[in-house]
């Protein structure tokens, strides 16, 4: 039987094919053979020259596909950073004007009249008790000038009031010669009284006498040495001595009582003069004050009641103004600004003392300018008329406007503290009174994930309650 051709063997490491060396035909077999039942190869070779028909799976790791693994775990974990602790703060925007933190003086006429004279301007610094306008009413009947009827009227009341002083000048010489008779009574019953008061002292001194000659009568009647005719005439001069000195009191008391009397008729009299001096200076008052309504029915002065800056001007000569629509808006020197905002019900919920707020102002682009920063300090309660919460009843369709709501909605009014005074991209630009903004109101600030789960977490509330 033909032997079986061995597998060829794989190349040694010098890269020579191994020499097989098979054994001669016939030849004895070696006593390695019989004594050894091992392969005449080792297992590696022979799996190595087996056939296949697919080599092994070498899997490579390139740095490019690393890179991009690291990069994507770390974006992972960025977000998951990002959604457990970043925030979101709920924004609203809402619309306002800036006004002083003093207010505001709108300057009406105090009744229908026309402009006479205007001497004020606008953006004019005026200080307190200025003239700022003066007006008049039509002039009645009969009087071709407003001079002549106020001529007129003045001469009836200086008329009237030198009968007063003729009147008060009566008055006072008859009360004071009251008062001066009344005086002289009183100082003549008071040197009566001094009189008396010595004719008591001296009678006092004869009762003394009277009671010691008494007193001896008396010790010698009973000695024996006089008559009872005598003891007795003394007794009874001693009681006429007593008796005279009882009507010096009573003298002095009705005396006295009708000193008080006068007197008091002396301080009537005084008082009497002093109130028809009051009533005659009430009467000259009042013709004062006749004489300066007549002249303000006639002639309307228009003052500034502060130091302030003239703006909003009304009022032209010749033109007819009323008791409504303002002259003029006197705004405050050096006044400190703040901005009043305007906001809806359904904003205002989330609005508390302390709400930080970016204020984009009109006159300066924010997208140039930038914001500005500010604060709340205080939310209406109750919400009000546009015209009473400004002061400035030509800003209120503005303010309305920016409000973002219909004219009919209610507004709440937000008062905001400007963190400066002067715009901080352009401090040689000062903010003024009526400069209309828009604010973004920082409300309700939560967690990303707290704004994801809102829905469950409203859900898991609604089923615990």
């Amino acid at each position: 039987m033909p032997r079986a051709a061995a597998p060829p063997a794989d190349d040694d490491d010098s890269g020579f094919p191994a020499t097989i060396q098979e054994p001669l035909p016939g030849a004895a077999p070696s006593s390695t053979d019989e004594d050894d039942d091992s392969p005449l190869f080792r297992p590696e070779v022979m799996a190595g020259r087996r056939p296949r028909l697919a080599g092994e799976v070498l899997l490579g790791a390139r740095p490019l596909w690393n890179a991009v693994t690291l990069i994507a775990l770390l974006l992972a974990g960025a977000l998951v950073l990002l959604v457990a602790q970043g925030g979101y703060t709920r924004r609203a925007t809402v619309g306002g004007q800036l006004v002083p933190v003093q207010g505001v003086m709108r300057i009406v006429a105090p009744q229908g009249a026309t402009v006479i004279e205007q001497r004020v301007r606008e953006g004019q610094p005026v200080r307190r008790g200025e003239v700022l306008y003066v007006l008049g009413t039509d002039r009645p009947a009969g009087a071709e000038t407003l001079a002549g009827y106020q001529a007129q009227i003045s001469g009836s009341i200086a008329q009237r009031r030198e009968l007063l002083e003729a009147e008060r000048r009566r008055t006072v010489e008859s009360l004071e010669a009251d008062i001066g008779a009344l005086q002289r009574r009183v100082s003549a019953m008071g040197a009566e009284r001094g009189q008396i008061s010595q004719q008591q002292t001296e009678q006092r001194r004869r009762v003394a006498l009277a009671e010691e000659s008494a007193q001896r009568q008396r010790l010698l009647f009973e000695q024996g040495l006089v008559t009872r005719e005598a003891w007795q005439e003394r007794e009874r001069d001693l009681s006429d001595q007593r008796q005279r000195l009882q009507a010096l009191g009573r003298d002095a008391l009705a005396l006295a009582r009708e000193q008080a009397q006068v007197e008091q008729q002396l301080d009537q009299a005084r008082a009497a003069r002093q109130t028809r001096e009051q009533s005659i200076e009430r009467e000259l008052a009042l013709l004062g004050e006749q004489l300066a309504d007549a002249e303000a029915r006639r002639r309307i002065v228009i003052t500034a009641p502060q130091d302030g800056r003239a703006t909003l001007l009304q009022g032209a000569p010749g033109t007819t103004v009323d008791a409504v629509r303002p002259l003029l808006v006197l705004v405050p020197d050096d006044t400190t600004l703040q901005a009043v905002l305007y906001a809806p019900s359904r904003t205002v919920g989330f609005v508390r003392p302390g709400t930080a707020v970016w204020l984009r102002h009109e006159a300066f682009p924010y997208q140039k300018f930038g914001h500005q920063r500010g604060e709340v300090v205080a939310v209406s309660t109750y919400p009000a008329g546009l015209d009473d919460q400004l002061g400035l009843a030509s800003f209120a369709p503005e303010a309305a406007g920016a409000g973002g709501g219909a004219s009919a909605e209610p507004l709440y009014a937000i008062t905001v503290r400007l963190e400066r005074q002067v715009f901080p991209a352009l401090a040689s630009a000062p903010l003024r009174p009526g400069l209309r903004v828009q604010a973004d109101l920082m409300m309700e600030q939560r967690r990303l994930w707290e704004w994801m789960l809102e829905p469950l977490l409203t859900a898991a509330k609604a089923v615990k309650s």
